[in-house]
């Protein structure tokens, strides 16, 4: 059941003093969803519910990658362009070069969501449980995966990485927060200034391309504290 809590509103420009939040203790995953297929009564095994979500990924895979969006009940998916140019006529290049010395761009192209209004409004209506005051909302990385296109590739300065966890949301205009990566072997420390997506449960950030080759430990520091990703990344 969703759980809602209230706790202090530590942002500078605060229209009031407390904000409601809400969190999941349980995270499903695909294979979940297709046990559940197959215990739901229905004449679908869970062959037959593997079967669809492998066709099914093809299917969605080609239609992003094609340049449509994909709209489903929950919402529409489509392939969404970011990065900034010096002049209107600079050539759009979201690929990492592969010759080091060539200057990397915050180029990207990323899988955007957009909710569908009516299911969005449905949820007004389901249960929650409402805690208690919460004064403390410590961050908690939970994984660190590539946001490139090519996710299977090593990770090299400047490629885009998804961040997914709680309470990771930040304040951009406080520069003691944000997310630092802080080299495991030694005392150096970067922080990220170019992000695509940031909200209480996902980030999407470049590793900043003046990195060296290495280890590294990712931190998000809060307004509340600082959490250490269980996850080492080693960067290329």
């Amino acid at each position: 059941m969703l759980e809602v809590y209230i706790s202090e509103n530590k942002f500078k420009n605060k229209k009031k003093p407390f904000v409601f939040r809400s969190r999941n203790l349980q995270t499903f995953t695909q294979e979940d969803i297709i046990d559940a297929i197959a215990e739901a009564g229905t004449t679908f095994t869970k062959a037959d519910a593997a079967g669809m979500f492998k066709v099914f990924e093809q299917v969605f895979k080609r239609f992003i990658e094609r340049g449509h969006a994909v709209k489903l009940f929950m919402g529409t998916f489509r392939a969404s362009a970011s990065g900034t140019a010096e002049t209107n006529s600079e050539t759009f290049k979201p690929v990492i070069p592969k010759d080091p010395r060539t200057p990397k761009k915050d180029h990207n192209i990323s899988l955007s969501f957009e909710p569908n209004e009516a299911y969005s409004e449905q949820l007004r209506n389901i249960a929650f449980k409402r805690l208690g005051f919460v004064k403390l909302s410590r961050p908690a990385i939970t994984s660190i995966s590539s946001a490139m296109i090519n996710s299977d590739t090593p990770l090299i300065p400047g490629d885009y990485i998804n961040i997914s966890g709680r309470f990771l949301k930040f304040d951009f205009e406080d520069n003691s927060q944000g997310v630092f990566f802080k080299e495991t072997d030694g005392t150096k420390s970067y922080k990220a200034s170019n992000f695509t997506k940031a909200t209480r449960v996902s980030i999407t950030v470049q590793i900043p391309p003046e990195l060296e080759p290495g280890t590294y430990t990712v931190k998000i520091r809060t307004q509340t504290e600082s959490a250490f990703s269980q996850q080492i990344i080693t960067v290329l």
